[in-house]
Formats: C-alpha cells, structure tokens, sequence
C-alpha cells in the first residue's frame, strides 16, 4: 500500500468562501457550498457542518477550502450550520488517512471520515454527569421466568430482561447499544416500558477508570529483548517511518518490548497508540502500560458513552500521550504520534466487518507512515501478509524465540479422538487423558484453561428417527440449543425459537442434542469435578459492562480454579499458576470452508497453548483432534510457526492465494436467489471487461453461492478476484480500477440486488 500524498501545498487560508463537503453515505461526489460571511474563519477542512441536500439538512465534513466553486457559482447553495463550536473533531493528521480508506476500501470519504468518530463524540450531547439508565420494575427473578415464559415471537423483550438480570436490574442504555440489543430492540424496549416492566431514569455515571496504578520496575531485559530493542529504540524520533515484526514465542515478553518502546517515545514528547484484538486483554494490558506510563488512556465499545467522550477529549487536547485501544483507535486523535504497537497483530478482530471494511493492522502500518512514526506488529503467530513481508525486506523481522526465564514451552499431547471411545463416568467433551490432567492439577492447587470455541450448550439438534436438523428460517445455518434459556438461537441473525417436542420434517422422532459448546462444557466439567470453582468466559456471560475484568480478577486471584471460554481466552492472558489448557476440540475452526481455516486453527492452537507455563512450575497442554495428522495440528503441538508457515505458503503460492495476491471480494444479496445469481453473473462479466487487458495478472472465480448462502432472509453470491503479485504500481492501479467499478453498483442497488465491496477479506463465510 502507497501513503497518498502529503506533500501538497501549504493549507489555504481559513477564510476562502467555498468548501469541498462529503457525505456519510456511500457516494464519493464532493459538493461545493458558499461559506456565508458570518462563518468565514470558522471552517477548517475536517469541520462537520450541516448544508442542505436535496429536499432536507444532511451533516456533512468539510475536506478543501477553495476560492472559486468547481460548478456554477449561481447554483451553489450555502453552509447553514457550522456544527463543531470549537476546532474541528476531525484532526488535521487524519484526512489523508482516511481519504486512504476510502480510495483502498472503496467506501466514501465521507463514510471514513464518520468511522473515525466515535458515536458518542458526534453526538456531544447531554448532561456531562448523567446518563440514561434502563431499570427493571419487577424482582430479579421474576424477570428471569418472564424472561424464559414469553412467547418465541417476543425473542427481543426475552434478550432486554436477560441482559437487565445479568446486569443486576439496571443498564445504562448505552450498554444495551453496545451489547446489539439496541436498535433492533427499541419497539420491544418501549413496549416493555409501557407495560410498566422497566423504566428509563436519569442515574449519574460511572466515574472515569483511574490510572494510578502502583508504579512498576522494569526487569532486565533478556539478551533477545535487548537485541531487539537495539534495533528499536534508535529508530524512534528520527522522522523516518520503519515498520518491526516481533516475532516471539508466547511468554519471550514482547509486552516488554512494547513498554520500553513506550518509555521512550513518550520521554521525547511523541504520543504512542497501542492496538490490542480484544477488550478481554483489556484489564491486564492496560494494568500493565499503566505501571509504567503516569497517563494511559483507553478507548473500546465498552465504555460508557461518557466515558468514551472524555477519553477522546483528553487525547485530542494533548492531555495524554498513550492509549490502550481495540480496533477503531486506529483513528485516536494523538498528536506528534511517533509510535504504533500492533499487538498479536495476526488477528482477524482487526477487520472490520462493515463499511469501511478496514484492516486496523494495514491502517496502523499506514498510519505510521504518514506520521513518520515507528510501528511494531508483534506476535507468536504472524499473519502470512506480515510474515511474507519481513522476509522480503518491507518489515525488519526481529525475534524472540526463547521465554523469559529460559522457562521450557509447555509439551503438547495430542489425544487422537477417532482413537478413543466414550468412556463411563466421562462426558463425552472430554477424553480420559484431559480428565486426569484436570484432576492432577487442581489437587495440586494449579489452575486450568478449557479452550472451545463455541459458544452455546450444542452446536445442533438433529432427528432422531430422519436425522432432520433444526435451522435457521432466514439464514442457512443450524440453530444451537442455549440451554440457560431454554431456547434454539441463530447465531447469524439472533432468532430464537423454542425446541419442539417432535421432529417438524417425520412428526416421529425426538431432537438429540449433538456438538458440545462452551454451555455444555461448562456443565460437564461440574459434573466432573464437583469441588471446582469454575468461570466461564464467552459472548453469551460477557455482555456486561466489566465483566470481562471480574471473570478475569477472580481467575487471577485464585477465586476460580477453572476457566472455560472461547477465542478470547486464547491469547494475551499472563497467569503464572496456570499449569494446564485443555483444548476440548482442535477441529472447530479448520473445517470452515475458508482458504485461511489452516492458518487460523494454527495461530488459536499455538495462542491457547501458551496460556500454560508461564509460572516456576511449568505446564502442559492437550490437545484433542479428530484430524491428529493434520501439518497445522502437528507443528502447533511442535510450537514450530516456521514449519508451519513454509508448508502453507507452498499451498498458498500454488493457488495464488494471499500472501501472493491481492485478494478482492463482492458479495451480492437479494431476496430472490435467481436474480442475485444473474446480477452476480452481470457484475462477474463487467469485472472481466474492465480487467480484460491484464489476463495474465488477474484471475476471477465464481459467481458461486457464498458458503452460507443466506443470511436474515437474504440469498448471498459472491465473486472473488485475485489480483497477482505485480510491480506495486500496477498492481495498485488494478485494484484502483476494480474500485471504481464496484463503488457505482455500491450506490445504486439494481433490482433489489445489493453489492458488498471488501478488499483483503480474512474470511469468505
């Protein structure tokens, strides 16, 4: 990727008469508008405005200042509103960067420009001290029954009393927003409230997260730490931009390097953002940053509104110079930023799934760029983007290979399940080998981690008698039975139905549950092990706000002796008693129908794994499989990237896949199947003669039928495009042409038919 220009003219005087405006929606026209004289001065490019478009007020962003309109003068309609009382709340460093997202990720600039807001500041509104709470009106328990009894049509009034309980009664409203309740809830929010269920009330906030945490010495770096940092530390403040992958075992401390990178960069007065894939990681990563650092901030969905608001203020007026963020802090106003950490920087959560569907990973690399700042990805388990390009010389590879203490990495066992047969006494979940490492364990007072990443009690039910399997009406999934609520939810479109007694398909058979999620796991392991105290972590039990950081405190105080969870338990997480991880099932994520399903199996496998260990005592790891031969199964219980990454960058090369090229995904969708089959076949054909002049250099596969081929009532086809490895300028150039195509059918749906443009998917699902 090529920085846009930034050499440009000095910027134009505040005070020209006209402005270049974009909108947040998905047409990458600029419009001119007259600056009416009581406004001249005001404007700055990155200012919000309103204007009138068409027929009402729409909020639009300044971008250019211009002395004459680009079209007739007596058809130019003037600014009404400047809405930003102060300096733009877009700063000046972030236009070209997000005019890169909109050129790359063919959205709008004005649809970047918006995504690099959050809501909350937008919006600016409200009492500064409170903050809308939604209150229960009934007991606690008999929210619950309601909650359990209403008819599967009110699913929505079911998920707001659930996460009302799970709250304790009350939730600020902006929590039900983050949690996905809100909006699609709000008729059944308001419904419950004419009830008299709950109420909306004024409750003051949440104080501010504080950040006098007990200072903390630095430990003496190990002599591949400072290898490293001879490498890093010189190269900060210099104005130039190098971008480092640290490529370290799990618990070589490349947290370590990350904080003294930090140290140094605040100490010359240059900012430091720090992106992390999880706000699990959270708690222990900012404890961490904040032990060494006087002002750290954090910015995540999490927070509340307010919360949200005061953190970005305190970045934007320079009050601060570090935050701890997730994905969308990617765009943080820190100025003289001359620092960016990427951490575990191989993580598909850095992607963002709706428009701009950005890659916060490629954006922090860019950013750093354009800021001439330092970037550090690091990780156990490189991309193969990132790893592709250490080696052709774009990163300088830096690696960690041994762990602090010369500590051993845990040995892995693999238990072969198409070997082992179910045992009395024994849930199915778990093999006798993983039973009697839990028991040692905890009678020898260690902690344990079960990994599963499947949220839910079982995958699917299915006939006995036909062998029908209940799914989705709208989407073409299987529905999975959550047992808490007695309920079969989709975990595409959040439908929930109630099991029935007899096989809707023969009217004869019962529904067996079958495929063990976390729910289920949960409750053998209880049955296993009656003393343990157990905690699970997954989408379903984190919902709150903190909860993540009260599983997380109990786990780590020792309040807890097991943890059972999901992906976000499998990377980041540093708990020295922890001397066994589990991994109830190897084969969840490699038998997705994705070209990645290998590398991802490899990267949560080798992450799990070195949760364990970390402590004097040591660790170990089993591993449980149905496929025991598989190349990424055996070099993750090898911990060996490098064997791993050589085998699947031969497959990837064969087949043109990504590292070596550019991989470039329209999804079409519709209600009817047989029209977004024949708009996809229209859109393959236009891909073709727009590119017809590079056959070499391009390869384009489909339409086909997405593999879940509907999703909330919507036939799904998709078109996928490989632009080879070629001079960067031509490649470029390709795709810029392939942008420009897709941005027209973005605009305007034709028949109903609506196109998705995403450039460097990490997922064909």
């Amino acid at each position: 990727m090529t920085p846009p220009r930034t050499d440009e003219a000095p910027a134009p005087p505040a005070d020209r008469p006209y402005a270049g405006i974009v909108f947040p929606f998905p047409t990458d026209r600029e419009f001119d508008y007259r600056i009416p004289a009581s406004l001249r001065g005001k404007l700055r490019p990155g200012s919000r405005v309103a204007v009138p478009l068409g027929p009402r007020s729409r909020r639009g962003y300044v971008v250019r200042l211009l002395d004459e309109p680009r079209h007739a003068a007596d058809r130019t309609k003037d600014v009404a509103k400047c809405l930003d009382e102060e300096e733009p709340l877009v700063a000046p460093d972030l236009l070209p960067l997000t005019r890169f997202v909109a050129d790359y990720y063919g959205c709008s600039w004005g649809e970047a420009l918006d995504a690099a807001l959050p809501a909350p500041v937008k919006r600016r509104a409200g009492d500064p001290t409170r903050e809308p709470f939604v209150v229960l009106r009934l007991p606690l328990s008999e929210a619950e029954t309601l909650a359990a009894t209403l008819p599967v049509r009110f699913a929505r009034r079911s998920q707001v009393l659930r996460l009302l309980v799970a709250a304790g009664g009350a939730a600020p409203v902006s929590d039900l927003r983050r949690s996905g309740v809100l909006p699609q809830a709000a008729s059944a929010l308001a419904t419950l409230k004419k009830e008299g269920t709950l109420a909306v009330e004024s409750r003051p906030r949440a104080a501010a997260p504080r950040s006098d945490a007990p200072r903390a010495t630095p430990p003496a770096p190990t002599p591949d730490q400072a290898r490293a940092l001879e490498a890093i530390l010189p190269a900060i403040g210099t104005g130039r931009s190098t971008t480092f992958l640290v490529h370290g075992a799990t618990g070589s401390g490349k947290t370590e390097i990350y904080l003294r990178a930090m140290e140094v960069a605040a100490a010359k007065g240059l900012g430091v953002l720090v992106l992390i894939p999880e706000i699990s990681l959270t708690p222990q990563t900012l404890a961490r940053f904040r032990a060494r650092a006087s002002d750290v901030r954090v910015l995540h969905s999490h927070l509340s509104d307010h919360e949200r608001l005061e953190e970005w203020r305190r970045l934007r007026q320079g009050e601060c110079r570090v935050v701890v963020g997730a994905r969308s802090a990617i765009f943080a106003p820190i100025p003289r930023l001359g620092l960016v950490v990427v951490d575990e920087e191989h993580e598909a959560t850095y992607k963002q799934q709706n428009a701009p569907r950005y890659h916060a990973r490629d954006l922090a690399v860019m950013r750093g760029a354009l800021a001439k700042a330092v970037v550090i990805l690091g990780s156990a388990t490189p991309s193969l983007e990132s790893w592709r390009n250490a080696q052709t010389g774009k990163y300088v590879l830096l690696s960690l290979p041994r762990r602090v203490g010369s500590r051993p990495l845990p040995p892995v066992e693999v238990v072969d399940r198409t070997k082992t047969k179910p045992e009395p006494g024994l849930p199915l979940s778990i093999s006798r080998p993983l039973a009697i490492a839990l028991r040692e364990t905890l009678a020898a007072k260690k902690q344990a981690i079960l990994f599963l990443n499947r949220r839910g009690h079982s995958s699917h039910l299915h006939c006995r008698v036909c062998g029908h399997v209940a799914r989705c009406t709208r989407c073409d999934v299987g529905l999975t039975w959550h047992e808490r609520i007695s309920r079969l939810v989709c975990h595409y479109c959040g439908r929930e139905e109630l099991k029935p007694a007899k096989c809707p398909a023969c009217a004869m058979g019962a529904y067996a549950l079958a495929g063990a999620g976390t729910e289920r796991l949960e409750k053998d392991v209880a049955a296993l092990l009656p003393a343990a105290k157990a905690v699970r972590m997954d989408s379903d039990t984190m919902r709150t706000r903190g909860a993540h950081e009260r599983a997380l405190d109990a786990f780590g105080g020792g309040a807890t002796d097991l943890l059972v969870g999901t992906q976000m338990i499998a990377k980041g997480l540093d708990f020295p008693n922890v001397a066994l991880v589990g991994v109830v099932s190897a084969d969840t994520s490699l038998s997705v129908p994705d070209f990645r399903a290998a590398e991802r199996t490899f990267e949560l496998l080798t992450q799990v794994a070195g949760r364990a260990g970390r402590g004097d005592d040591g660790g170990r790891v089993i591993l449980q499989t149905f496929h025991a031969d598989h190349y990424c199964v055996d070099t993750a219980s090898r911990h060996d990237f490098e064997a791993f990454a050589k085998r699947e960058m031969e497959y990837r090369r064969k087949l043109s896949y990504p590292p070596f090229s550019r991989l470039v995904r329209l999804v079409l969708s519709g209600k009817e199947d047989a029209t977004v089959r024949s708009r996809a076949e229209t859109v393959r054909r236009a891909i073709d003669r727009e590119l017809s002049g590079s056959p070499k250099e391009v390869e384009t596969l489909g339409p086909a039928p997405c593999p879940v081929r509907r999703i909330q009532g919507r036939f799904r086809w998709h078109v996928l495009v490989k632009l080879k490895k070629r001079p960067r300028a031509e490649e470029l150039e390709l795709l810029a042409r392939l942008v420009r195509l897709a941005r027209g059918w973005q605009e305007k749906p034709v028949g109903g038919v609506k196109t998705i443009l995403d450039v460097d998917p990490t997922a064909t699902l």
